[in-house]
């Protein structure tokens, strides 16, 4: 009788399983990346749409009107990008302070985008009659 010379080395069993190993766990390592990736740039959007809301709320302040009760919308191009701002502005329990609801949403390719990026309240007070000295904040170069 010959004897049969055993070789070292995978069987097949054994290669298939290490390829599926292999396979889920490169799945999970780009599902990982993927939402990484897509949370960054919603993070990103809400960041930069939150600075949308303070710009134009500050603006109201710094124009010293009394925004009339109703519905103020402004396009705004911002980090390159074009934003709708829609503010909602309503009456409170006090006469001279009014409530400023902020929804920033972005206007893609496609259009406006219905969902806001961002929704934030505020309130703005009524502006004085006496008109407060203005300083200027940078020295003059004379």
């Amino acid at each position: 009788m010959s004897k049969i010379k055993k070789l070292n080395g995978f069987t097949l069993l054994e290669v298939m399983v290490a390829l599926a190993v292999l396979a889920l766990t490169t799945t999970a390592v780009f599902t990982g990346i993927r939402t990484y990736a897509q949370n960054l740039s919603y993070v990103k959007q809400r960041t930069l749409a939150s600075w949308i809301a303070a710009n134009e709320m500050t603006r109201l302040r710094i124009e010293r009107q009394w925004p009339k009760i109703g519905r103020l919308k402004n396009d705004v191009e911002y980090a390159g990008v074009e934003w709708d701002v829609v503010m909602d502005v309503s009456a409170t329990d006090v006469d001279a302070l009014r409530r400023i609801d902020v929804a920033v949403s972005l206007i893609g390719e496609t259009g406006r985008d219905s969902q806001a990026v961002l929704t934030t309240a505020g309130f703005i007070g009524k502006p004085n009659d006496k008109q407060l000295p203005v300083k200027t904040w940078v020295r003059s170069q004379d």
